[in-house]
């Protein structure tokens, strides 16, 4: 039975599900370690989402319907 290492779950999720190039990886990898997340898909699913019509092209007029800046207001205050 092989262990697998949350880096080597994190570079997985990486690779093939979000098809990220080398310096994409690093700055992943670099933005959970600033937030102290310990795993890529856990980040994107809470905290990355992409707007989109229903044939998946972009979509940034829906971005003003999905984000309310009064909904949940957080002080971000990393050391």
């Amino acid at each position: 039975m092989a262990h697998t290492t949350q880096l080597e779950k994190n570079l997985a999720y990486c690779i093939d599900h979000l098809q990220l190039d080398d310096l994409m990886i690093g700055e992943m990898f670099k933005t959970i370690e600033e937030f102290g997340i310990a795993s890529v898909e856990y980040f994107c699913e809470e905290f990355v989402f992409k707007c989109t019509d229903d044939e998946g092209n972009d979509d940034l007029d829906a971005l003003g319907r999905i984000h309310d800046e009064n909904y949940l207001k957080i002080k971000w205050r990393l050391a």
